[in-house]
């Protein structure tokens, strides 16, 4: 959530988000997230975290974030 927030930015607070996660064994492997934002407007912004582990996904992210009141 940390890094969706700050791909999101500063002036934006999370408004809604939902999360994905699998039940496959991690063993000792590294875990490497990709992060992007999908769609970014005057008030609302999308963006998306996906983790994967030797090529397996761990877990996927999507955050919608709205201007800060």
């Amino acid at each position: 959530m940390a890094a969706l927030g700050e791909a999101a930015g500063t002036d934006m607070r999370l408004a809604s988000l939902s999360l994905d996660v699998t039940s496959q064994e991690l063993g000792h492997r590294d875990v490497c997230c990709t992060l992007r934002v999908d769609k970014r407007a005057r008030s609302i912004v999308f963006a998306s975290i996906e983790a994967r582990s030797g090529g397996r996904l761990v877990y996927s992210a999507q955050g919608l974030f709205s201007r800060a009141a």
